[in-house]
């Protein structure tokens, strides 16, 4: 069992509502490297399974591409008098929401070397977050999530979310 500690990062709004903090796991340096080298040796079939449209979390891209995209769509619109439906998805709480099978499971079909996500499984197993409200330790079990504050976490978000948008289509 892996004991993680995590502090509660206040976002915006009632500071006496749990729902306005953010946990941030603070994790061994060590452990940080280890997962930036793991993603390195993962980093080409990742990105080979994300999609154009995916800028989020990628090198060499920019949600700033985005921007432009839907600026000129606007105008092009606008010009022609065309139709035109755009559709922005805000996730809340999203790195939290992440059931950990999907990861693996979207990491396989990926294709995924399955030995990286044997690693990240033990990474991610048995992990406890310790939590210190009210100047004593709390103690919690994670079972889904993804770890804020790792450097692998914006990548393993990010197979998720194209995984559950291949199977919702």
């Amino acid at each position: 069992m892996e004991i993680i500690k995590t502090i509660l990062l206040f976002k915006k709004g009632d500071k006496e509502d749990l729902d306005n903090y953010r946990p941030i796991t603070l994790l061994p340096m060590v452990y940080k490297v280890f997962t930036r080298y793991l993603f390195a040796r993962m980093r080409r079939k990742h990105d080979e399974a994300q999609p154009v449209e995916q800028v989020g979390f990628r090198r060499k891209f920019s949600t700033l591409d985005h921007t432009i995209t839907c600026c000129r769509t606007i105008e092009s619109a606008r010009e022609y008098h065309g139709p035109l439906i755009l559709t922005f998805i805000d996730y809340q709480k999203a790195f939290d929401s992440i059931e950990r099978e999907k990861i693996w499971s979207a990491l396989s079909e990926q294709g995924i070397d399955p030995r990286y996500t044997k690693i990240l499984k033990e990474c991610y197993s048995g992990c406890v977050a310790v939590f210190q409200p009210f100047f004593r330790d709390l103690e919690v079990t994670v079972e889904k999530r993804v770890r804020l504050g790792d450097s692998i976490s914006t990548n393993l978000f990010a197979a998720c979310l194209e995984y559950t948008i291949r199977h919702c289509a």
